[in-house]
């Protein structure tokens, strides 16, 4: 028997423990890089408020009788978390669903669930994309030459001074680098492991035989491939990369500070309008995405940047 214009609501309504089936399921197949190598915190008030503090400095020679260095944190910058509501909304005439020979509701459905997370992982990865042109909470861009000290007049960095293609060569002076140049807010260099190698699909094959091939294709010996045997550097391909130039390494999640900070997961509602003759799924999502300080990360713009 066909379905009717005035049994459809009830219809839908059957449906939607379906339909909302399909739309987590497909919000779930989508991998979330952001939230595998950021952190993540969830929060119950209108926004977070994510002070900055230094270092106490280094232990000093106390003569005997003397009360000997004092130690003093100093407040930085104060970096606010402000949860943005992301929302999409599909709009069904009561037609569609009762000609609904090619299961377009289904496929809509299935696209919300995909769209709803491929845009929190593309909120994500724009901490990345803007790391060299988005100034950030200490004043300067996340990726930069000038980080300040508490000291005054000097600065660490934690991108090179020119910017660097991807190649092993280039990865071996990173490497360097991030040994060297990695310090805390008082100058004392601090020693984080490097955990992520994230590039955009430009590098993939280049990064994965660097890392993890035994020993180096470069070489008439076949010498050993150091950068696989000494570190245990994970991959990572992130699509939502813009730039093919750029490049990043990652200190493990509880050694940096980018994050994702969540006011309500992704939801779903569902409805009728039977006055304008229209069935409607909304779908939302609320969070904020950046950076409270910049120690544990570094990046290059690549050749020119």
């Amino acid at each position: 028997m066909p379905i009717t214009r005035n049994d459809i609501p009830a219809a839908f309504k059957e449906m939607r423990a379906n339909i909302e089936a399909v739309i987590m399921d497909e919000y779930e197949k989508e991998p979330s890089i952001g939230r595998q190598i950021f952190n993540v915190e969830s929060i119950d008030t209108a926004f977070m408020n994510d002070e900055a503090f230094s270092g106490i400095g280094t232990f000093e020679e106390k003569p005997e009788g003397e009360e000997g260095a004092i130690g003093r944190i100093t407040h930085l910058y104060p970096k606010q978390y402000v949860p943005i509501t992301y929302s999409l909304l599909l709009r069904y005439a009561y037609e569609t669903m009762a000609d609904d020979k090619l299961g377009v509701i289904k496929k809509a459905s299935k696209a919300m669930g995909s769209s709803a997370a491929i845009t929190d992982d593309t909120l994500s990865a724009n901490i990345l994309n803007t790391a060299f042109s988005a100034a950030g909470p200490d004043g300067t861009y996340l990726c930069s030459l000038s980080h300040p000290l508490v000291s005054g007049g000097t600065t660490w960095r934690n991108r090179p001074t020119n910017g660097m293609a991807f190649n092993r060569t280039n990865l071996a002076l990173a490497l360097i680098d991030w040994k060297d140049e990695q310090k805390n807010e008082t100058g004392q260099k601090i020693n984080f492991d490097v955990a992520y190698l994230v590039h955009p699909a430009t590098h993939f094959l280049n990064v994965h035989e660097i890392l993890e091939s035994i020993d180096r294709s470069d070489t008439a010996n076949r010498a050993k491939n150091v950068i696989k045997s000494n570190f245990s550097i994970k991959p990572v391909t992130w699509m939502r990369i813009n730039d093919p130039k750029l490049w990043f390494l990652l200190a493990p999640k509880d050694a940096h500070q980018l994050k994702i900070v969540d006011r309500a997961k992704f939801t779903q509602e569902h409805g009728s309008n039977g006055e304008a003759g229209y069935l409607w799924s909304r779908g939302e999502f609320r969070a904020d995405y950046g950076w409270s300080k910049p120690q544990g990360i570094w990046g290059s713009p690549g050749i020119g940047g």
